[in-house]
């Protein structure tokens, strides 16, 4: 009786809960058994869920959903932990707006945190669409070719004499690009926190897909790059071939060429339809500010009628930081600064009960020259 009851006992106590793994290669086989001469028993694709059945030395036995069994590398797997991580940041970011989209130009991975060496999972490939969310900058990794050798005296410094009968002009015609401001004194890459087409989540390496430009303006980023592009309001012209006649207005914002920058943007332009010349002109440009994202896009009831805004965030001083804890540049303060279309005009929306509340304030947008689009510029990859 005795040996019956703990028998019984026995069998209420569940086993241990299965382990799951998950693919981070864009396809691997099943091998029947760990050899050079072995069988395929499977095929599994990227962020497929397999359940671990044996643990060998660099091999795992696994079976799938399909019941296909076989050994397959543990390298081309991330475990539960890493699926998790990926789950919490989905279900974190779902109802996040995203400031901007893009088209992945190259296969890249999505990270779990930002860095070359962080855990990942879900692969992207050539053409997917990305909602971006958030940018952050890390330390780009150096080849080892390029890490100076320990107690390495480095070498003088190479002068050439100025050639006779050089100019001022000539000398410093090879003296370099202008200084960025706010650039980091060491090598830098950005990472976007992006959501794909599935609603899956992950930081992505910036420079390996484009953030989406209509064509009418992409050809005239003047060196810069475009940061983000929304549609203010519609112009009505009978000769755009447009649906409906209606041809958007946009607000672009653009940044330098540089990584690790400690703003997302510096540069803000509205480009406004003419009528007259059918084509794209600027009507609006603010430079010099180090701006952050989001930028909040809205219809507002004014005095004399519902008008197109958007606010831009502006850190009044350049006293900002990247945060070594999570790569995002990290302002001490920034202001919301406001604007209004006023027909193809743009103008600074002053705080309620400011003098001259709803009009040109001293750091208001002007109508600027107008600036005619090139319509056969070859349009420039943007990162």
């Amino acid at each position: 009786m005795l040996t019956l009851a703990a028998a019984g006992c026995g069998r209420i106590h569940p086993g241990p809960p299965p382990e799951y793994v998950y693919v981070v290669q864009k396809d691997a086989v099943l091998r029947d058994h760990v050899a050079a001469v072995s069988n395929r028993t499977g095929h599994v694709t990227n962020g497929e869920r397999l359940t671990v059945l044996e643990r060998g030395r660099r091999f795992i036995r696994v079976t799938d959903a399909r019941g296909e069994t076989g050994w397959i590398e543990e390298r081309y797997t991330v475990s539960q932990a890493v699926f998790d991580n990926f789950e919490k940041l989905r279900k974190q970011e779902a109802n996040v707006a995203a400031v901007t989209t893009a088209t992945v130009r190259d296969d890249v991975a999505m990270h779990v945190t930002p860095g070359r060496e962080t855990d990942h999972l879900y692969l992207l490939k050539e053409g997917d669409k990305l909602q971006l969310l958030q940018r952050a900058s890390t330390l780009k990794p150096m080849p080892a070719q390029a890490m100076p050798l320990k107690n390495a005296t480095p070498a003088p410094a190479l002068t050439l004499p100025p050639r006779k009968g050089a100019t001022a002009a000539v000398k410093g015609k090879h003296a370099g690009p202008a200084a960025i401001p706010g650039a980091p004194a060491v090598p830098m890459e950005d990472w976007w926190l992006a959501r794909d087409a599935l609603g899956r989540v992950g930081w992505v390496l910036g420079r390996r897909f484009d953030v989406d430009v209509p064509d009418g303006i992409s050809g005239y980023a003047e060196n810069q790059r475009f940061v983000a592009t929304y549609v203010l309001t519609t112009v009505t012209d009978p000769q755009s071939s447009l649906p409906g006649n209606k041809v958007p207005v946009y607000l672009a914002l653009l940044a330098p060429y540089k990584d690790g920058l400690p703003y997302d943007y510096n540069q803000a332009r509205v480009f406004g339809w003419s009528l007259r010349n059918h084509r794209y002109e600027t009507s609006f440009r603010q430079h010099g500010s180090w701006g952050y994202l989001p930028v909040v896009v809205a219809n507002k009831p004014f005095p004399d009628g519902t008008a197109a805004t958007f606010t831009l965030r502006i850190s009044p001083t350049e006293d900002a930081t990247i945060d070594p804890a999570t790569g995002i540049a990290k302002p001490t303060q920034t202001a919301g600064e406001e604007f209004r279309m006023d027909g193809p005009v743009v103008k600074r929306v002053l705080p309620e009960g400011a003098a001259g509340a709803h009009s040109v304030g001293p750091h208001a947008a002007r109508p600027v020259h107008h600036e005619k689009i090139a319509a056969s510029a070859p349009r420039r990859k943007h990162h």
